[in-house]
């Protein structure tokens, strides 16, 4: 594949992540004021599990087709294989979950829950089937019909949500769009290309070395969802869960965005262990986690320190009880993003069992510190449970990067980020603005903030010029 093919692909599939990224929020801001925090609060519960359900048949089977289909394998044979078992794993799992519907919304503590949980059984229903278009597209390097695909999806979900707010029709319509959505798409690309043709493919192969990799992002969801669930079940009061709701989406958006961008720097991680090339495998970690700590600790501390004014400006003054939590919890997703990417470091070494073996031991800690501190301290304790959890797993997961690459970060470059940060947090602590008023100030300490990086020459010319290699290398 070429270097002009890559970057190109590069380019597409960060803009649709982006665009993805976008609508979302923007969904989620919209649900948040027009439906309120009590029917917020449902919501988020709702798409929390089904996101963990829709895992089982959206991080395998694309995997899987896009890898034979770029190994060779026949595109339309690998189709309709994949088409016909991701069917019947999808509609298997469908029906167990609707069967235990009950029993869940019994758990989080409301069976009020139970019409709400059974339509969003219907979104990875749907979403399985097409992603095994977005895989096919992936293995062809299709990037382009892959990305559009990918922006018509978050579009057009975001244009029949806004057209039910605005029609005024309630939470289980919107919910029901989030399925319709990705259902249509696979229908008209089916209409376009077809479904495939029969023929012979095994693809166990290939499910025996995912299955891990699944595994692990079941598992990692599980605890970004811990606190939420925990605080629904003990309290019972879904107005408390929507706050904390609009306090997540807000603290993951620095999270959301840094994880897609840092992704594309791993792979030349995996090349250089392959080569047996430890020495540009020591530098291309201290540079990917150096370019996550310049973005995501500004944007931490800029969130902290402004969380009441950021509240009232997107969500309005109904959810102002959720400024001590996202003050909190926005480490907690700072430390997510430095605890994945050092995850994914160490599945570059065909380790996964280990990373998998954290994130596991860290959603017990969270879900021990949660079931204590909750009941005491509300959204409160729930923030401060998933910080301390993933803080915990983070520590680990360096340790292990470190001992087998005798790197993690520069030092000496953290400590001027962190000095520049700490410019920009007390200049932002000085005026305290709200309103509109406050995207002009972060636009004006970003500014000051890259200003001083270049002065100090933490970031230069050649820094970006690497990054942009080491996507398009070979």
């Amino acid at each position: 594949m070429s270097r002009k093919v890559i970057l190109k692909g590069a380019i597409f599939l960060i803009l649709a992540q982006m665009v993805m990224v976008l609508t979302g929020y923007l969904i989620r801001v919209g649900i948040a004021r027009q439906l309120g925090p009590s029917l917020f609060g449902i919501y988020g519960i709702v798409l929390s599990l089904v996101t963990i359900v829709g895992i089982f048949v959206t991080k395998g089977t694309p995997q899987v087709v896009s890898m034979a289909i770029s190994s060779g394998a026949d595109l339309r044979i690998v189709k309709r294989a994949a088409l016909k078992y991701q069917s019947i794993l999808t509609v298997t799992i469908f029906c167990l979950y609707q069967m235990a519907v009950g029993t869940i919304a019994k758990l989080l503590g409301g069976v009020e829950l139970v019409p709400y949980l059974r339509i969003g059984g219907f979104i990875p229903l749907f979403s399985s089937v097409y992603s095994v278009i977005v895989g096919c597209y992936n293995g062809q390097s299709a990037f382009g019909t892959q990305a559009f695909l990918q922006i018509t999806h978050s579009v057009l979900k975001f244009l029949l949500v806004f057209g039910f707010l605005i029609a005024g029709l309630g939470l289980n319509a919107i919910l029901f769009s989030h399925a319709l959505i990705p259902l249509l798409i696979f229908l008209g690309a089916v209409l376009m290309s077809g479904l495939g043709k029969k023929g012979i493919f095994d693809y166990r192969d290939f499910f025996d070395s995912t299955w891990p990799i699944t595994l692990y992002f079941v598992v990692l969801n599980i605890l970004i969802a811990i606190d939420l669930f925990l605080l629904r079940s003990i309290t019972g009061l879904n107005e408390v869960v929507g706050i904390y709701s609009a306090v997540l989406s807000l603290a993951s958006l620095p999270f959301t965005v840094l994880i897609s961008i840092s992704s594309l720097l791993l792979p030349s991680i995996s090349r250089n262990l392959a080569e047996r090339d430890m020495e540009s495998a020591r530098s291309n970690i201290m540079e990917v986690m150096k370019f996550l700590i310049l973005l995501l600790l500004p944007a931490t501390l800029l969130i902290a320190s402004t969380s009441e004014a950021l509240i009232e400006l997107v969500y309005s003054e109904e959810y102002l009880l959720g400024a001590l939590p996202l003050s909190i919890v926005v480490f907690g997703y700072a430390f997510l993003a430095v605890f994945h990417v050092l995850n994914t470091v160490i599945m570059t070494t065909e380790n996964v069992v280990f990373p998998l073996f954290v994130v596991m031991a860290v959603s017990g800690l969270s879900l021990v510190l949660n079931y204590n501190l909750v009941s005491l301290y509300g959204a409160t304790g729930a923030a401060f449970s998933t910080t301390i959890s993933i803080l915990v797993g983070m520590i680990i997961s360096a340790g292990w990067v470190y001992k087998k690459f005798a790197a993690i970060v520069d030092f000496k470059a953290l400590l001027v980020i962190a000095f520049s940060v700490l410019i920009i947090t007390v200049i932002s602590n000085t005026f305290k603005l709200r309103g509109l008023s406050l995207l002009l100030e972060y636009s004006i300490l970003s500014l000051i903030y890259l200003g001083v990086l270049f002065q100090l020459k933490v970031i230069e010319k050649q820094d970006i010029l690497d990054i942009v290699k080491s996507v398009i290398a070979k």
